[in-house]
């Protein structure tokens, strides 16, 4: 089940530790602040239920951006899980709360076969158009 914008605790200084952490200058932010991020959940609400299952904790735009940075640099789906454990920067990327535990890696090769390769293209497409 996929809703329109998940309810997140956020621990109140996770924005102060964000911003005096990762540079305004930083790849991510730049890449943050070109691309409609959450254009990817409506493009991918007609993989969900609307009215059966859990509600969706792992949200798409997450995951295709786990996606993104892992064929970025490289990283297997545990480095990807490892690095959104324990990157500062990467969890503000994939809107973790600092104190917020990663995906299990698992997650992640679902969402792809899920996602399927015409989705994959249409997301890509849109970011580029």
């Amino acid at each position: 089940m996929l809703k329109d914008d998940p309810k997140q605790h956020k621990l109140l200084f996770s924005p102060i530790v964000f911003e005096k952490l990762i540079p305004e200058d930083h790849f991510y932010r730049k890449l943050d602040s070109c691309i409609d991020w959450k254009r990817i959940d409506t493009i991918c609400r007609p993989l969900y239920s609307e009215d059966m299952g859990r509600p969706v904790t792992n949200v798409p735009r997450r995951m295709f951006k786990a996606n993104l940075l892992q064929r970025y640099h490289d990283w297997s789906d545990r480095e990807m899980e490892e690095q959104a454990t324990y990157n500062i920067a990467v969890k503000w990327f994939l809107e973790l709360d600092v104190g917020e535990e990663s995906f299990d890696h698992s997650s992640l090769s679902k969402f792809r076969t899920k996602l399927g390769e015409k989705t994959y293209r249409e997301i890509f497409e849109d970011i580029l158009l």
